[in-house]
C-alpha cells in the first residue's frame, strides 16, 4: 500500500513527494495497470485510423475521477475529427522547430541523445538514438542538427520548418488526440496532471491501444 504526500515539510531541497510504502496482505492489482508498466511503449510510427469508439473514450476520460487528490480541478478531453487533430498535431510539434532553432534549447536536447548501444547499456539512461526508430537518413540528418554550427547553417534553408511539418505529419495519424489540463499552475496541478497522464497511458495499454505523449511543449 503506498501513501502519497506532495510537497512535504522536509530539509530536502525541492522535495516534490513523500511516499511511504507499508505491507499489506491481501492487496491485488484491481485495474490492471500494475502489469500494464512493463507492456508500455513509445513509438513514432505511423497509427492505425480506426476511429476511438465512445465507450473507450468514456473509460479513459474516467481515469480523472479516479486519480485521487486534485481530480477535480483535472480534465481530460479526446478530439478525433481529422481537422482539429491537423491543427492539434502543428500545435504539438512546433516546438521541434523551436528547440532547434534556440541555442539553449538545442543544447538541453542534444545532451541527454545516446549514440549507440554500448553507451546505452553503460549509462542506462538518456534519449537513446535507436528508439526514435528513424530511418538511415533521418538518423545521419539527426546527428548532423545535433552540431550547433551546421544547425544555424541548416535553419537557413527551412530545415526546422520542415521537420516540424513531417512530426505535425504523423502526430495527426491515429483514432483522436487527447489532452489533460488543469484549472490552475499550481505544483500540486502539474504533479498531479502527471499522474493523471500515467494513469491514461497504462490503462490505455491494458486495453490494447497505443499512446505517444507529447509533453516537450
Amino acid at each position: 500500500k503506498s501513501t502519497v504526500t506532495l510537497f512535504p515539510k522536509t530539509n530536502i531541497p525541492h522535495a516534490v513527494a513523500e511516499i511511504v510504502l507499508e505491507e499489506q496482505a491481501g492487496v491485488r492489482d484491481e485495474d490492471g495497470l500494475y502489469a500494464a508498466i512493463p507492456r508500455r511503449r513509445t513509438n513514432r510510427k505511423e497509427y492505425m485510423m480506426r476511429p476511438l469508439l465512445r465507450a473507450e473514450e468514456e473509460e479513459l476520460a474516467r481515469l480523472r475521477d479516479e486519480s485521487g487528490e486534485g481530480r477535480d480541478s483535472l480534465a481530460i478531453r479526446f478530439f478525433d475529427d481529422p481537422r482539429t487533430r491537423r491543427v492539434m498535431a502543428e500545435a504539438g510539434s512546433s516546438i521541434v522547430k523551436t528547440i532547434l532553432e534556440n541555442k539553449q534549447l538545442h543544447r538541453l536536447l542534444f545532451k541527454d541523445v545516446v549514440w549507440n548501444k554500448a553507451d546505452e547499456q553503460r549509462k542506462r539512461c538518456g534519449l537513446y538514438v535507436a528508439t526514435m526508430e528513424f530511418s538511415l537518413p533521418q538518423c545521419a540528418a539527426f546527428w548532423l542538427a545535433s552540431h550547433w554550427t551546421l544547425m544555424k547553417i541548416f535553419s537557413v534553408t527551412g530545415l526546422p520548418g520542415k521537420i516540424a511539418a513531417d512530426d505535425a505529419r504523423l502526430y495527426a495519424t491515429g483514432a483522436a488526440m487527447g489532452v489533460i489540463t488543469a484549472n490552475d499552475n499550481t505544483p500540486e496541478s502539474y504533479v498531479n496532471s502527471g499522474r493523471t497522464m500515467q494513469r491514461v497511458w497504462l490503462k490505455a495499454t491494458k486495453m490494447g491501444l497505443s499512446i505517444q505523449p507529447v509533453s516537450a511543449l
